[in-house]
């Protein structure tokens, strides 16, 4: 039960956390709560999809088709965070605010959050899916499975509705900017993430552990859950890894540089015409 119990909390608890954080993100940009519903809708059918397919899937392009899929997940989930950012940035000086932002970019972002919600609902659940599964056909042994499945789930989104509260008692600028970080750090932890896949499956070179911070905050522990559910802590990454990170890191600058720029020159225009 135990082990059920942690590896649902783990699951569940990323899932939750995201979806706490786009949620929040949305009702202080006031867009509508569609991509939620979907979300979960879709986010549960492609899991059901992709466990009830996982031995075919494993067992496609040369043995490698599992990391791939979680690779595209991962993708996707981070060109949608990036984009979220991308939009997000000018909200964040004094001088410009959320009203700011174009209902075709209001729009964008809704759709970014809904891919973001269904592919992390996918990756999740289809792990939770795949573990009961081997529990099936043994009554026994399935009860505890449950009954651990259930409390870690539970626990997790619990877990996800005390930080939504938080996030939403926040002042609107400060939580933008928390919110502007911490989909930076989840877009990089996920970066990492794909790298240790790519490494898995022989597609990007693996080398030594830079560090070991297991001593500082161990992986197993309920804050090296937390941390690696919201930014993809890791406690030995290599130099694949950590430039897999930077690089995230430094495309998502580039990008928000580039809005920036665009939202002063068309904010310099208006004020021309006006006079």
């Amino acid at each position: 039960m135990i082990d059920a119990l942690m590896l649902v909390l783990r699951e569940a608890l990323e899932a939750a956390l995201i979806l706490s954080l786009l949620m929040a993100l949305g009702i202080h940009l006031k867009l509508a709560r569609w991509w939620a519903a979907f979300g979960l809708f879709f986010g549960i059918l492609l899991s059901l999809t992709l466990s009830q397919n996982a031995m075919t899937i494993a067992e496609s392009i040369d043995g490698t088709g599992q990391e791939i899929a979680n690779v595209l997940l991962y993708f996707l989930s981070i060109i949608s965070m990036l984009l979220i950012n991308t939009v997000l940035a000018p909200c964040l000086a004094p001088s410009m605010n959320a009203s700011s932002i174009s209902k075709r970019w209001l729009s964008t972002m809704s759709f970014c959050f809904f891919v973001v919600f269904t592919c992390s609902m996918a990756r999740e659940v289809c792990e939770i899916w795949i573990y009961l599964a081997g529990f099936w056909g043994t009554p026994a042994s399935l009860r505890p499975a449950l009954t651990g499945s259930a409390i870690g789930f539970c626990l997790g989104f619990s877990v996800g509705a005390l930080c939504y509260f938080a996030f939403l008692s926040m002042p609107r600028m400060w939580f933008l900017r928390f919110c502007f970080c911490m989909l930076a750090l989840a877009a990089s932890g996920m970066s990492l993430q794909v790298a240790r896949l790519l490494m898995q499956i022989d597609q990007l070179p693996s080398g030594t552990a830079l560090w070991d911070s297991s001593a500082l905050i161990n992986e197993a522990s309920w804050i090296g859950q937390f941390s690696h559910a919201l930014f993809g802590y890791d406690a030995n990454p290599n130099s694949t890894q950590v430039i897999s990170y930077l690089s995230c890191l430094a495309i998502l600058a580039f990008s928000c540089t580039l809005r920036w720029q665009a939202c002063q020159r068309q904010q310099a225009a208006h004020a021309g015409a006006a006079l």
